[in-house]
């Protein structure tokens, strides 16, 4: 086997750099004319509800206390298209970035996940001005929306730091895999093509249900949710942590079968991100029996909250829906280090399978010369030789 040497010195590994800002301003707006109608599009719908959002929240804000729920007639188409646009930037996310792993990256892409942290902004101050008027009159509802806005902004946080990085580490390392083998990188849209198509079209049912049998478009509001609404919606956010998981699982065959998903060969985290589908999937099908048993109504605002059945809908809504959020974004992270096998020169699951000749290690094959070396201060990374450094291998 050839080893690879940093300028004489200890073989290292490096993590690629995920510098997303001084890497936005180099890129170019698009890379390819290819799906360029399609990524407009998705970027389209994304930033009518962005500004949709923006434009409630600005509302919301400025409008007195009293009038804080009034119907004025500007914002009515406002409301439309977030009725219909609710769950519709986390599944224009995934198509954005199956998309992005085929032509590359651009500020396309760059854009729309740095937008969305912007959009959680908008629901944050929301929560938090609601937060505000139920302590003129409920403080319990204030209580429960001041302890949702605090894990919502944690979440927002966890986004930046782990989610972010989780989509472009995918892209990134997609991309070198493909770049190594000399495979095509239309791949991955083979594979991962149905579900998404299925998971976009879950997303869309559910929300019809939702707003056209159940009629009830809040998801949010601990004072107007119920319980069927509130089941819709977290069998809406189940789908999506589902599709994220099969995007790593669809990486080796060897994983796309229920023995391997029963057995306990999984790993930690795919283990507890099927915990948190059953779940999620557990208490929605709780509330949808609920539902049927007869208990149609929402939050009765004449009694204490705490003496009612919707005090569970609201601990849901306020406790459980942020934290998995929180812990998805942590966890996803970690796990898509695992999966992609970054601090290992090996080759990682999703290699072998695409491989004409499989092999453990780098040995016979004819990739970029990889470096490998511990540096100091800061841990291990991987990255991939210069031209520089290529002449000290040895």
């Amino acid at each position: 086997m050839n080893m690879t040497l940093f300028n004489g010195g200890d073989p290292f590994i490096e993590t690629p750099r995920l510098d997303i800002f001084p890497t936005y301003f180099k890129i170019p707006f698009f890379v390819s004319k290819k799906y360029l109608v399609l990524r407009l599009s998705v970027m389209g719908l994304f930033f009518l509800h962005l500004i949709s959002l923006g434009s409630q929240t600005i509302a919301k804000a400025t409008s007195p206390l009293e009038h804080f729920d009034a119907d004025d007639r500007w914002l009515h188409i406002v409301k439309i298209i977030l009725i219909f646009t609710t769950m519709i930037p986390n599944a224009l996310m995934c198509v954005q970035t199956l998309l992005t792993c085929v032509v590359g990256f651009d500020k396309i892409y760059v854009t729309q996940p740095l937008a969305w942290a912007l959009t959680r902004v908008f629901v944050l101050t929301q929560m938090l001005i609601r937060c505000y008027k139920y302590s003129k009159w409920n403080q319990e509802a204030a209580i429960l929306k001041g302890v949702q806005a605090f894990f919502y902004s944690i979440a927002i946080v966890l986004y930046l730091v782990f989610n972010l990085k989780t989509r472009i580490l995918y892209i990134y390392q997609y991309r070198e895999a493909i770049e190594r083998t000399n495979s095509y990188f239309s791949e991955l849209f083979r594979r991962l093509l149905i579900p998404i198509v299925i998971m976009i079209f879950f997303q869309l049912l559910m929300s019809t249900i939702k707003i056209c049998a159940i009629r009830s478009r809040k998801h949010d509001r601990i004072m107007s949710a119920e319980f069927a609404s509130t089941a819709c919606h977290l069998l809406m956010r189940t789908g999506l942590i589902t599709y994220e998981l099969y995007m790593y699982l669809c990486l080796s065959s060897k994983k796309l079968s229920w023995r391997y998903l029963l057995s306990n060969k999984t790993s930690k985290y795919e283990r507890i991100f099927m915990a948190v589908i059953l779940t999620s999937v557990t208490i929605s099908l709780t509330f949808i029996t609920i539902d049927c048993l007869g208990y149609h109504d929402g939050y009765d605002k004449r009694k204490p909250m705490r003496s009612q059945p919707t005090i569970v809908v609201a601990i849901v809504i306020c406790v459980y829906m942020p934290l998995v959020r929180c812990m998805r974004w942590i966890g996803m992270w970690y796990y898509a280090l695992e999966v992609w096998n970054v601090n290992d020169l090996s080759w990682n699951s999703f290699e072998l399978s695409i491989m004409s000749t499989e092999s453990e290690t780098f040995e016979g094959a004819e990739p970029r010369i990889v470096t490998k070396k511990r540096v100091q201060g800061n841990g291990k990374r991987v990255r991939f030789a210069s031209s520089e450094e290529k002449s000290n291998t040895i």
